[in-house]
């Protein structure tokens, strides 16, 4: 699949070519494709509701010092409209120091640190029942951050408004405990989702 160079959007502070993405996907399934750290906020004015964020892992890597597992489900209006699993790599001691030692969650890291993350889109496919996903990469120097999102089908269909829910999507509500987060703060985002 192509590569995408340099930096997009919102998170980024230069706007290069976008890259090329497959035949297949909807104008609206292009923009959550290219969403860079504003996903819960364009889903969240998409719908005209507050997305929720449920954490289903958040663990340091066993035996990898520095290396990160999380896994998010995004819902909004009472269903699940993404599952994001992140992998996100630490090579500076003062990036690990906090997450481990001064309680910055790792969703929070490019805020704290005031980082400006490179947006990378590494493959984007499409099954034949609509649903989709993205891998995609958040880089900066000493983050590297390479997040899988799923997405199920029917995204943008109105019956989600009215009737609360996608049907055949990831899944209805989740009793897990879950984060608001209304703008988009990434990862899937991200870590929570970034993007």
């Amino acid at each position: 699949p192509p590569k995408c160079p340099g930096t997009l959007g919102d998170i980024i502070p230069e706007s290069p070519p976008p890259c090329p993405i497959s035949p297949g996907f909807d104008p609206d399934e292009r923009i959550v494709l290219m969403a860079n750290g504003n996903l819960q906020r364009l889903m969240s004015s998409y719908y005209n509701a507050t997305v929720s964020v449920a954490i289903l892992r958040n663990a340091r890597a066993l035996g990898r010092h520095g290396e990160y597992a999380r896994e998010v489900q995004l819902s909004v209006l009472g269903s699940v409209f993404a599952t994001a699993t992140s992998t996100i790599v630490l090579l500076l001691d003062r990036y690990i120091d906090a997450v481990e030692n001064h309680g910055i969650a790792l969703a929070q890291l490019f805020r704290h640190f005031e980082l400006l993350p490179t947006f990378q889109l590494l493959r984007a496919h499409k099954e034949t029942s609509g649903a989709f996903e993205r891998e995609y990469t958040l880089c900066c120097e000493g983050v590297t951050c390479t997040i899988l999102e799923k997405f199920p089908p029917g995204l943008f269909q109105k019956q989600l408004q009215l009737e609360g829910g996608l049907g055949n999507g990831l899944g209805g509500g989740d009793s897990r405990k879950s984060a608001q987060d209304g703008d988009g703060g990434g990862d899937g985002g991200g870590l929570g989702v970034f993007g």
